[in-house]
């Protein structure tokens, strides 16, 4: 009997072990892009291997496996892309990409799959070769991540390590969201104790390995049930007769090829993470809140960190506590010594880490929201009332008021811009500010909003923005001027506003609370947004005291704040920063159910983008 363990490269069929739950999802879950994160020698490319392996004769996917390693530029993206259909060529995938830009080659493999009613399934190996592209032809990769997202065809795996999550720094300047976002992360990191009692004793090779119980328990221990050491560990433990001797010292060894790696993973740790380790390996074992008092870092920020160093299989959970996350790594800790305390900061920040955790979180906040739309909408029960501000208009090219005051006055003095304010006319104000607000390409984010009103997800929205985005992309998406109704007011009567809310068709209605550009009527200064008339701030009451979306806007108008009570619905609020302690919209979240989406997932284009996902399961733009 030959030594049955592999070290060095990669495994699929009856040499891949476990995974089951994060293939299923892959294969079967509800999202179609998945960023799939893993340490070196982990089984990135086993797990995507694995997945062409079980899709090979599907009628359901034409799976490609994409290694992108090496490339530099988009060409070099189309070049990869056309060596892996050149691998599969003998199954009968005969086609010619040759002279064909990457996105082009990617539709054009998209309608091959659908002729035979199949999704193209890419399996993206080596996502760090992605940066590489983007810092040689910034921008470029804005084509790529359309292409994948906006063809509901293609279902998405991208495999790399964590110094993946810089690309949103390169990305900064892009006018659309990063490349990364709206891709459901997960994590590749040990394998469940089941998984690795398989692994150790092969049983779907036919022969079973003989090893004690107890033998089998200090493996696991050791190796953390990570796949790579376990089969390190075990070829050294293999005898002929079939069995596993007791482990020695030696077999502890950390070799120069496995020192390696451990050294380029430390490398990927952000300046926190890298103390957390190395206070575990010093302790022994230590609690979030040890951690937390230790380098003093909150208590929220420390958990999110250690989570993922324990997902990623740095770090382990024992009785509540935490320990490095195998005696390899540990011994290799030791031997380096006071060395990785003195060891520069890699690019990887504490930043682009808890972006990483906080996306995944805020993202679990979205897929609930969605879940209780779906669930109102079955049940047959009124749509969440949606209230738009200002802070949905910026990725559209209106200027923040910051900016606009700043314009008009020639520096930031609120008091003085309002004095300005007061003492124009209608016209003489519209003259004055329409440059700042009037843009008439609505956002992605307002299209994605706009299909979900089609869709029936939202039928009144109140708005206190004066552009006409939302009416551009309701023409975009195909609604017709008798499918909505935009009332202004200031322009229409108290009753008339009343009236329309009331009538049941058109069923969608947007209130534009503080006026119209094109009605010349914007109600800016304090003594303007005071107060509603008292119909119409009756009925916005109504409105408001039940469950309330609200997006881009921070609560500071008093009109507006004054139509909210304590005993309403529930709030959702969403705004890249968290609502400010003791603040009005803070205050109400205190005394209604109310949940907070911040952060990078609540930029309007984000989180639209998202929440349309959620709903729809596409992504057409």
């Amino acid at each position: 009997m030959r030594n049955p363990y592999v070290t060095g490269r990669w495994v699929s069929g009856d040499r891949f072990y476990g995974r089951e739950r994060l293939i299923d999802e892959l294969l079967h879950g509800f999202e179609d892009c998945f960023w799939v994160i893993g340490n070196r020698r982990i089984g990135k490319t086993s797990l995507l291997k694995q997945l062409e392996h079980l899709t090979q004769d599907s009628p359901s996917y034409l799976s490609l496996y994409w290694d992108i390693e090496g490339c530099h530029s988009m060409g070099d993206l189309g070049d990869a892309l056309v060596d892996a259909v050149d691998e599969i060529a003998g199954k009968g995938l005969g086609l010619s990409l040759a002279d064909q830009e990457v996105t082009d080659a990617l539709r054009t493999l998209s309608r091959e799959a659908a002729k035979s009613n199949r999704r193209l399934l890419l399996l993206c190996d080596e996502g760090e070769a992605l940066m590489n592209v983007e810092e040689a032809e910034p921008c470029a990769l804005q084509r790529l991540r359309r292409a994948i997202h906006t063809d509901a065809n293609i279902r998405f795996v991208l495999t790399s390590s964590k110094r993946l999550s810089l690309l949103d720094e390169l990305c900064r300047d892009w006018d659309t969201s990063p490349f990364l976002h709206g891709f459901a992360v997960r994590y590749l990191g040990s394998l469940t104790d089941t998984a690795a009692e398989n692994l150790i004793c092969q049983t779907q090779r036919g022969t079973c390995v003989q090893a004690s119980p107890e033998l089998i328990g200090e493996i696991k221990q050791v190796t953390g049930n990570h796949p790579n050491l376990i089969q390190l560990l075990c070829h050294r433990l293999w005898q002929e007769d079939g069995s596993l001797r007791q482990i020695e010292d030696g077999d502890l060894v950390v070799g120069a090829s496995l020192a390696r790696f451990f050294d380029i993973d430390f490398g990927y740790l952000s300046a926190s993470e890298r103390q957390i380790l190395l206070l575990a390996s010093e302790h022994g074992k230590v609690s979030d809140q040890e951690l937390s008092d230790r380098l003093r870092l909150p208590l929220g920020q420390v958990r999110a960190l250690s989570t993922a160093l324990t997902e990623l299989g740095y770090l382990r959970r024992v009785a509540g506590r935490l320990a490095v996350g195998s005696g390899f790594l540990a011994r290799w800790i030791k031997d380096r010594g006071d060395a990785l305390k003195q060891r520069l900061p890699g690019p990887v920040t504490d930043r682009a880490m808890l972006k990483i955790t906080e996306r995944d979180n805020e993202m679990d906040k979205i897929k609930r929201l969605a879940a209780l739309m779906r669930d109102r909408k079955a049940a047959g029960q009124p749509p969440y009332v949606l209230v738009l501000g200002a802070g949905a208009t910026l990725s559209s090219g209106c200027r923040a008021m910051s900016a606009v005051v700043q314009a008009v006055v020639g520096h930031y003095d609120l008091k003085q811009f309002f004095e300005i304010m007061d003492n124009l006319s209608e016209t003489e104000r519209y003259t004055r500010l329409q440059a700042f607000f009037q843009e008439p390409y609505p956002s992605p984010g307002y299209r994605y909003l706009a299909e979900l009103a089609k869709a029936g997800y939202f039928d009144v929205i109140l708005s206190t923005n004066f552009d006409f985005l939302l009416e551009n992309a309701f023409t975009e998406v195909g609604l017709k001027a008798e499918d909505f109704e935009v009332l202004v007011n200031g322009r229409e009567s108290e009753d008339y506003i009343l009236k329309a809310l009331g009538h049941p068709t058109p069923r969608i209605k947007l209130l534009k609370l503080h006026g119209d550009l094109k009605a010349r009527n914007m109600a800016f200064t304090p003594k303007e947004i005071f107060e509603f008339g008292q119909k119409v701030e009756r009925v916005l009451a109504k409105y408001l005291n039940g469950d309330v979306l609200i997006i881009g806007h921070e609560m500071r108008d008093e009109d507006i704040n004054r139509c909210i009570r304590r005993d309403g619905g529930a709030l959702w609020y969403i705004h890249p920063e968290e609502p400010a302690v003791n603040s009005f919209i803070w205050r109400a979240m205190q005394v209604r159910p109310s949940t907070a989406i911040s952060g990078e997932a609540a930029q309007f284009d984000n989180f639209c983008e998202a929440l349309y996902k959620e709903l729809t399961g596409d992504l057409t733009s």
